[in-house]
């Protein structure tokens, strides 16, 4: 079964660093204009999304280096010392409060995964074919848009390389994706 939304102004797919950034820059640009962000997870934050997250991850980046301008990721906020790599809950909590902050949270649909994208038949826009995850009935919401932005980052979608004795080898093959899910098996 497929539904069709009303035209949108703006469809942003991702909810990570571009993607809220983008969509807060848009909203203070038109406000007026009716956006959605769609995410195929459950939280905010792309690689440090909730679902991602997985005992001792840290950023690579330390404190200062990796934070929006117009929202400081403050010590006494996030708790995080000068010269330390930040751990990735903090980063997840950092986002989340981000599109919060600038109205982007609430535009945004979890759980939501782009399965088709045309362009309109008129030319003008864009036409989606978008599933949610959490609903029974598989069924498909069709969304129109005139301005269409793919944020999904280069670790969406795993891309699982083959290797020689790939077939033979014993031990558990994931992505870094699935770390969080398949913690378990780190340490043995």
């Amino acid at each position: 079964m497929t539904r069709t939304t009303p035209d949108i102004d703006l469809i942003v797919v991702g909810a990570g660093w571009f993607g809220l950034s983008v969509a807060k820059h848009y909203i203070q640009l038109h406000p007026r204009d009716r956006i959605v962000v769609l995410e195929s997870a459950g939280s905010c934050g792309g690689t440090w999304g909730q679902e991602r997250l997985y005992p001792g991850l840290k950023s690579n980046n330390m404190v200062g280096s990796y934070e929006y301008p117009d929202f400081p990721m403050s010590e006494d906020v996030y708790g995080v010392k000068a010269d330390s790599h930040i751990p990735a809950a903090t980063l997840h909590r950092y986002l989340t409060d981000y599109a919060k902050h600038f109205g982007v949270f609430d535009r945004v649909q979890f759980h939501t995964r782009v399965t088709a994208v045309q362009p309109q038949s008129e030319g003008d826009g864009w036409r989606l074919h978008v599933a949610c995850s959490n609903d029974p009935s598989n069924s498909t919401t069709e969304m129109g848009s005139k301005r269409l932005i793919l944020a999904t980052g280069l670790t969406s979608l795993p891309n699982m390389p083959s290797y020689p004795g790939q077939d033979t080898f014993r031990g558990p093959v994931f992505h870094a994706k699935d770390f969080k899910r398949e913690a378990g098996t780190l340490t043995s």
